[in-house]
């Protein structure tokens, strides 16, 4: 169980046995691509990842389109035999050859993905005050749900990381998410 939970919040709720059954659930096999996309789409974490990148962008003065979670798009992509998801070695493969001459080529067939550690990294020490601020916070309504000391004890800890780390680092998104939290809280 991550440290960062209040242990009695996390008692109160059957915190342990609800992570175990999801856990449980996301591991079971599947049988094919289609179960998997079905899973993937409906199990949270696609809408928890991009309501915490509209947040970056928003942060940034972005806004943040996503065309290819397009319901229209999605839908479609879910009626396509399975065969034509990936072809030749390529992944996305039907994607690639609609896009022939709208792309250049370099872009409509590279295998890599863009790395976006920096400018998390940059956001995230531009609101280092901020954080610093509501970590280091006198008790309050936050502490009903998370553990105060492991919290600043691995805020103390993340502070001490280099760029990268602080990009990557599933410590970061744990620390924004208390921070996010506590001034929701502060609003209500």
């Amino acid at each position: 169980m991550n440290r960062l939970i209040n242990p009695k919040f996390a008692s109160d709720l059957k915190l342990e046995a609800r992570a175990r059954h999801y856990k449980q659930s996301w591991t079971a096999p599947m049988t094919d691509a289609r179960a998997a996309h079905y899973k993937l789409l409906t199990r949270g974490s696609v809408s928890r990842g991009l309501a915490q990148l509209a947040g970056f962008a928003a942060a940034a003065g972005l806004e943040l389109a996503i065309p290819f979670l397009d319901l229209r798009l999605v839908e479609f992509c879910y009626g396509i035999p399975r065969h034509l998801h990936g072809r030749d070695g390529w992944n996305r493969w039907l994607v690639r050859q609609a896009l022939e001459g709208i792309l250049p080529p370099e872009v409509q067939w590279r295998r890599d993905k863009t790395e976006y550690s920096a400018s998390i990294a940059w956001g995230r020490r531009r609101d280092f005050p901020l954080m610093d601020e509501v970590i280091r916070a006198a008790p309050g309504e936050l502490d009903r749900y998370v553990n105060r000391e492991a919290l600043q004890s691995e805020w103390d800890w993340y502070r001490q990381q280099n760029d990268y780390d602080l990009g990557m680092g599933q410590a970061g998104h744990r620390l924004w998410r208390c921070v996010l939290l506590d001034l929701w809280l502060r609003r209500q």
